[in-house]
């Protein structure tokens, strides 16, 4: 069977055979391109990538291939975890040198504006930063704890960031 056949089987009888077969067929590819771009968050990429053909196997445009379709949603991944990676850094840099220009008793008085900044957050943008930027986790991680997408989770983490602010 050709991919799309394997794809139009899978969005008509919702099985998982001829997804399982997509991965199988495909995995090495992604990975391989993830790896190139990403690093060691190569795994996290496929994962979203997959999970993302999961969900949009119906619409997936007949013109091009799915492999074409899987590498270029891997691009986009690759590119959204540099800039989220990119944005973690800056802010942890920001922490810290804030953290060193302030005597103790100012950083606790800092850090309780903080508490209660991110108390004060709707509970879906408070989980968010807290499971993103507390626990360090990465926006794969906080979307599959949350259990939605990762462009959800990426949004609710800044909009509870913009908030905060």
């Amino acid at each position: 069977m050709t991919d799309r056949e394997l794809l139009d089987q899978y969005v008509a009888s919702g099985e998982q055979q001829p997804f399982g077969e997509l991965v199988r067929r495909h995995m090495n590819m992604l990975h391989a391109a993830a790896r190139r771009q990403v690093g060691d968050a190569a795994d996290d990429v496929v994962q979203a990538v997959f999970m993302l053909l999961s969900q949009k196997a119906g619409s997936v445009s007949r013109k091009a291939s799915v492999a074409g379709w899987l590498y270029s949603a891997a691009r986009y991944c690759c590119a959204n975890i540099r800039r989220m990676e990119q944005r973690r850094q800056r802010h942890e840099r920001e922490a810290a040198s804030m953290a060193n220009q302030l005597p103790d008793d100012k950083a606790e008085k800092i850090l309780g504006i903080l508490d209660q900044a991110v108390a004060a957050l709707g509970w879906r943008e408070r989980e968010a930063v807290l499971l993103r930027y507390l626990e360090a986790k990465s926006i794969e991680e906080t979307a599959r704890e949350l259990g939605i997408s990762s462009d959800a989770a990426a949004k609710r983490a800044e909009r509870g960031l913009e908030r905060m602010r």
